[in-house]
């Protein structure tokens, strides 16, 4: 069997031939990598989502420190939105944690 490196895009004409052992190597290297990359990526989400809890707490308390807006109605869409992203949180770290069992 012939195995070789080339790119897939439409008009791409160049490979190179590699060994069956390099090109198991590289399939092992390739089934490594893509668990990092995954962990990577949940690790990106969870930070982000921190820092947007972080921001709208800091954003709510400097409107109610600015405005003094202690209405009902403004105070309960305040804690609604808090806890959607009290809930992404808890979401995003539970993604973390089964990706650790696994």
């Amino acid at each position: 069997m012939r195995h070789v490196i080339t790119q897939l895009w439409v008009g791409f004409k160049h490979q190179i031939d590699i060994t069956e052992e390099d090109y198991n190597a590289l399939q092992e290297a390739r089934s490594s990598a893509l668990p990092l990359s995954s962990f990577e990526d949940k690790f990106m989400l969870l930070l982000e989502n921190y820092e947007e809890l972080e921001q709208e707490i800091m954003r709510l308390s400097l409107y109610q420190m600015i405005y003094l807006d202690h209405d009902t109605p403004t105070f309960i869409n305040n804690l609604r939105l808090l806890n959607r992203r009290f809930a992404n949180r808890q979401l995003v770290d539970s993604i973390k944690i089964t990706q650790h069992t696994i």
